[in-house]
């Protein structure tokens, strides 16, 4: 969550869903008390620390529409193919 706002808000989100799915049967109502006290906690430690990032992000207007967040959005060629200032070997292969 430090290193990548972003990064870490999807990771939360993908554990938090995995977790609940895997976990429904197993866990009783002591161990969801205990659950949410630590999500509880974790929000409490990591909030000041992102409070910078939502300050510049209300300060510059920084928002993202779909229709810039959909041109920016990599498609299944650029997954597949080096860039063009790579070794030659590596654009060689992805040439393909």
């Amino acid at each position: 969550m430090l290193a990548s706002f972003y990064l870490g808000m999807m990771l939360t989100l993908a554990l938090a869903l995995y977790a609940g799915w895997h976990a429904r049967a197993l866990v009783g109502r002591a161990m969801l008390a205990r659950a949410a006290a630590f999500a509880a906690a974790s929000v409490v430690v990591l909030l000041p620390l992102h409070a910078g990032y939502l300050e510049v992000q209300r300060a510059w207007q920084a928002s993202w529409t779909p229709g810039a967040m959909a041109g920016y959005s990599a498609d299944v060629q650029s997954y597949r193919s080096a860039p063009p200032l790579m070794n030659d070997v590596y654009v060689s292969r992805s040439a393909r």
